[in-house]
């Protein structure tokens, strides 16, 4: 008797804008999230630093709500990475580098602020989640995601 292996997991749900979103973890080191039927796919690396050690249920429970805080709050991200990218582009003195991470700077604070979603949604369960579990990739994330946020903030100020 053959069995099939799951290879995948979708969540649907209607963000606060109204927009229905999808979030679809596979098997591999991709995610696919996006809204209605258009689902983008993008590599699962800060999913899979922030989980390691966790079981696979509480491992996708969190990437859901992670992905799903993500949708929650393009409408935050798109005005501030467009107005911040604006006000870096402005100044005519800046370099591509400086101009690229500033735009790494942005797609930081998604992170962090994704993170942040997951962080509230779960509640006191969040800190339950990772009893046991090395805290190394969680300063990893954190210490990563607010030096490329600062250094974003660093090149606009100076």
């Amino acid at each position: 008797m053959e069995t099939k292996e799951k290879t995948s997991e979708t969540f649907r749900s209607c963000t606060w804008f109204g927009l229905n979103a999808g979030v679809e973890i596979g098997r591999g080191f991709w995610h696919k999230t996006g809204f209605g039927n258009l689902l983008f796919p993008h590599p699962a690396l800060v999913n899979w630093l922030l989980r390691l050690g966790l079981l696979p249920d509480d491992r996708n429970r969190l990437t859901f709500i992670h992905e799903f805080g993500h949708l929650q709050t393009v409408p935050v991200y798109f005005l501030y990475s467009v107005l911040f990218i604006s006000m870096v582009i402005s100044n005519e003195s800046k370099s591509f580098i400086e101009i690229s991470l500033a735009i790494l700077s942005t797609l930081a604070a998604w992170e962090i602020i994704s993170e942040m979603y997951t962080i509230y949604h779960v509640g006191p369960l969040y800190k339950l989640y990772y009893q046991g579990v090395s805290v190394l990739p969680r300063l990893i994330f954190w210490i990563t995601m607010v030096i490329l946020n600062l250094s974003g903030w660093v090149i606009l100020l100076r």
